[in-house]
């Protein structure tokens, strides 16, 4: 049995494609739209602070949301977390630097700039274990309860405890790479899947293991092939599934894939100007033509985007190295307090390289049946 059928029938879902969790695009609209077309829909959960005792209860009002709109179990759901390294409080040099950014990029002021909250919007999974371990163990009997068919991490992987206790639990564990190197690892830690983000993907890039700077930016198809060369060198049938993610807005690019011996893929930036997106004003938006650009400089950690003006002001403007400016969490949560106060648009629009391609003023589940008949 191939990969693809294997992972299919585990998942309980008809066809390879798995929605993008997508934290602050997506909508639990999009995602039961996805999994109601026969794919798999992801709920993003780095919003909630599961250190706090009524993160659990957010949790399962999104996870009942998503089962009151789908034609399966609830449990037929991607559930993703972030899991990047801790970071520290920023110190104030780094806020008044980072003042100075936007002073000049969009010419706010101080009044303005006052009313950014430089509190940890993003709080990491590794965080909730080692600062709230009772709340940490009440989230992980709640996925032991619930059992969703996949629970999945981005910018790192979770302790091996929480690993075990999932798999024991029936849960799939996924977690994203972006090098070869991050395959190997993963791979020896026993993940389920691994989420192969190759750079032409939108949105935050998951490297955990290389910086910025040491980042291979290896393509998706060059991701992939690794990847596959190092499984297939194994020779055993106990290996990650592997889904690759990043560029992939059609069918055709799905069958290549999936006949190369991916057991799925995952789709984020096809969705982008559906109305389920929380984005699709701007994505719908025919005069929209610039490109992407890799930046780090709206939330902390290096994302694609596209190039608007307000991006570009921020890189003419910056003469910082990354830790002289607030890490992430601390300085995302910092723009989107501020966005809704300034008179100009400031949107951070997440997106792939081949967004100016996908499907415009069509549902998600009309995107969705597009790709189908696509599928051979």
């Amino acid at each position: 049995m191939s990969s693809k059928l294997k992972l299919l029938q585990r998942l309980g879902i008809e066809y390879p494609i798995f929605l993008s969790p997508m934290a602050g695009v997506s909508s639990i609209g999009l995602a039961a739209a996805i999994t109601n077309s026969g794919g798999l829909g992801s709920i993003p959960l780095a919003p909630i602070d599961f250190r706090q005792t009524n993160g659990i209860e957010k949790l399962d009002k999104l996870v009942s949301e998503y089962g009151e709109l789908i034609n399966k179990s609830r449990n037929v759901v991607n559930l993703n977390f972030f899991c990047h390294e801790i970071d520290e409080d920023p110190t104030s040099v780094q806020i008044n630097n980072w003042r100075d950014l936007y002073k000049k990029a969009i010419h706010v002021t101080d009044d303005i700039l006052d009313k950014a909250k430089f509190t940890n919007g993003n709080i990491s999974i590794k965080q909730v274990e080692r600062d709230a371990p009772g709340e940490f163990n009440s989230l992980l009997e709640y996925l032991e309860s619930l059992k969703p068919k996949i629970v999945s991490f981005h910018f790192g992987v979770p302790s091996e405890v929480a690993i075990h206790r999932l798999q024991n639990a029936g849960v799939l564990v996924f977690v994203s790479s972006t090098s070869l190197k991050e395959t190997v690892y993963l791979t020896e830690r026993g993940v389920d899947g691994i989420v192969l983000q190759g750079y032409e993907a939108g949105g935050h890039r998951g490297n955990f293991l290389a910086d910025t700077e040491s980042d291979e930016k290896l393509s998706t198809e060059s991701l992939f092939n690794q990847s596959k060369e190092y499984l297939d060198s194994l020779k055993t049938e106990n290996i990650p599934y592997l889904v690759p993610a990043g560029g992939i807005v059609s069918g055709e690019t799905i069958n290549h894939y999936i006949s190369q011996g991916a057991a799925s893929v995952q789709l984020g930036t096809a969705f982008l100007a559906t109305p389920e997106s929380l984005n699709s004003k701007f994505f719908n938006n025919p005069s929209i033509n610039k490109p992407t650009i890799m930046t780090d400089l709206v939330s902390g950690k290096i994302a694609r985007a596209v190039k608007t003006d307000f991006i570009n002001g921020l890189i003419e403007n910056d003469n910082y190295q990354r830790n002289e400016l607030p890490p992430y969490g601390y300085v995302y949560n910092a723009y989107k307090s501020v966005k809704p106060l300034v008179d100009q648009d400031i949107g951070f629009h997440l997106a792939g390289t081949n967004y100016q391609h996908i499907e415009k003023n069509k549902s998600a589940k009309e995107v969705m049946n597009i790709l189908i008949e696509q599928l051979e």
